[in-house]
């Protein structure tokens, strides 16, 4: 049996701080990434650092969000990091199932203080090889889970799989355009209007999920029903910080229904007798041809841009409706299965002995 106690978080792992920048250019060259708020972008002016690394903006819509990295970074000081050696993945699991988002504060943007991670109380084993263990155990569940979700069933058919799941359904190709039924951009609140009102969701929360599903982000003073979801929705990011995060897609569930979303997003309402929000979503996603297409398809400014000539162009293929039900039931249930793992504590027993 395992010998559990609460210990605070930066007992157990190196260092928790905030990133830090120079006064002047030091360009490394290529030699270093660049971490920032986002896990790729940040500022070339900023401190060397080398480690294994959780992240998370320290400010914004990105606050306790987490992100992993291994390996030499300059880490911009809009980021908070936590720097951990053995037992890594344990941190990450453990901070995955607290949702440090509990601990981050602030009405019109969210804010996570480095200083709040140290302090934060962690029931964990007592013996850091038995933090291994269970920290080994969930990222291999985890990477089992994602081979799993996103490459079982992606829609990218080639070679003999290919053709024998092409010929046990029927599969047809369509526009997104050919699916819409109406479109619109999202409500601009400027930020000192956000604190109370209505949850709404925004551009940089479209990265956590692949579904609205009445996840509170923040709230806002909204009464426009235009900007308001209703079940079976797709929203999309019509900009992003990178070309790969253009156009991310959730799609709104019966519990999501009612929240609003803001300025760079695009809500799209779709012909359900055609099409499955669930499945337009997996394809918008994760498909690679799909994101090729996007990538190419945005804008190229100081921000990656998406018309919605550019998404509605996107081709998508989809079996009868009544499969498309059956294979969203399918990654629902999946979903729920993962949700239930991450929730539950380890069984140690387990564990030690495998």
């Amino acid at each position: 049996t395992l010998s559990w106690e609460q210990r605070k978080l930066n007992e157990i792992v190196k260092s928790i701080d905030t990133g830090k920048s120079k006064f002047h250019s030091d360009s490394n060259n290529g030699e270093y990434a660049i971490l920032g708020s986002t896990s790729i972008i940040g500022y070339d002016d900023c401190y060397d650092y080398d480690g294994d690394f959780i992240l998370t903006a320290r400010v914004g819509a990105n606050a306790g969000s987490l992100y992993r990295y291994t390996g030499k970074a300059k880490i911009s000081d809009n980021t908070v990091f936590i720097q951990a050696e053995k037992n890594i993945d344990f941190v990450y699991y453990m901070l995955t199932k607290f949702d440090i988002k509990q601990l981050s504060f602030g009405t019109g943007q969210p804010l996570v203080k480095a200083s709040e991670l140290k302090n934060l109380d962690l029931k964990m084993p007592t013996q850091i090889v038995e933090q291994q263990k269970i920290g080994v155990f969930f990222s291999n569940l985890d990477n089992l889970i994602t081979l799993h979700q996103r490459e079982y069933f992606l829609f990218d058919f080639s070679g003999e799989s290919a053709k024998t799941a092409q010929n046990t359904l029927s599969w047809e190709q369509r526009k997104v355009g050919d699916i819409v039924k109406s479109h619109n951009a999202g409500i601009y609140i400027s930020k000192e209007n956000y604190g109370s009102g209505v949850n709404i969701i925004g551009v940089g929360n479209i990265y956590d999920s692949d579904c609205v599903d009445g996840e509170i982000y923040r709230f806002a003073p909204v009464d426009d029903e235009r900007f308001i979801l209703d079940e079976n929705d797709l929203i999309y990011g019509e900009s992003s910080l990178v070309p790969e995060g253009i156009a991310r897609t959730m799609y709104v569930t019966k519990k999501g229904s009612g929240t609003a979303f803001a300025w760079h997003t695009r809500r799209v309402k779709i012909d359900t007798e055609i099409c499955n929000s669930h499945i337009a979503t997996l394809e918008l996603n994760y498909k690679s041809d799909v994101r090729n297409y996007l990538m190419k398809a945005s804008t190229q400014t100081s921000l990656t841009g998406m018309t919605t000539e550019g998404f509605f162009g996107a081709t998508l293929s989809f079996p009868t409706l009544r499969e498309q039900e059956k294979i969203s039931s399918l990654f629902t249930n999946l979903d729920h299965l993962i949700t239930l793992h991450q929730r539950e504590p380890p069984k140690e027993d387990k564990i030690l002995n495998d």
